[in-house]
């Protein structure tokens, strides 16, 4: 299994400040994803995440939240993943990282930094 380490800056400046912040995460191309992070009240959350709320654009501000999330390549002509985060449906471009062999899978480790 490949291992993939990156950080994603997220610019909360647009938004109220009492407004939820909403996660999700979402592996792309049809490739199967599963994801599991530790939340700010100190749950974890694992599985499909949709619109997962992160808390108030106030309580989230200046904090990081490391996922981890594993994509299963399932594209019989390419070993690529890609792995998508969206904030309140603002989508960030994906990261992508090819699996060492066919149907292979790629661990994600993502922090994101709410700024």
């Amino acid at each position: 299994m490949r291992d993939y380490t990156d950080s994603l800056p997220v610019d909360l400046s647009a938004l109220p400040v009492n407004q939820p912040v909403l996660l999700t995460i979402r592996g792309g191309d049809g490739d199967v994803s599963y994801s599991v992070f530790k939340d700010f009240s100190g749950r974890y959350t694992y599985g499909n995440v949709v619109n997962y709320p992160l808390g108030s654009v106030a309580a989230v501000r200046g904090k990081s939240l490391l996922t981890l999330t594993l994509v299963t390549d399932t594209n019989p002509f390419t070993n690529r993943t890609s792995l998508w985060f969206l904030v309140n449906n603002q989508r960030f471009a994906p990261f992508t990282a090819d699996a060492e062999e066919d149907n292979g899978t790629v661990s994600y480790s993502i922090t994101l930094s709410f700024v």
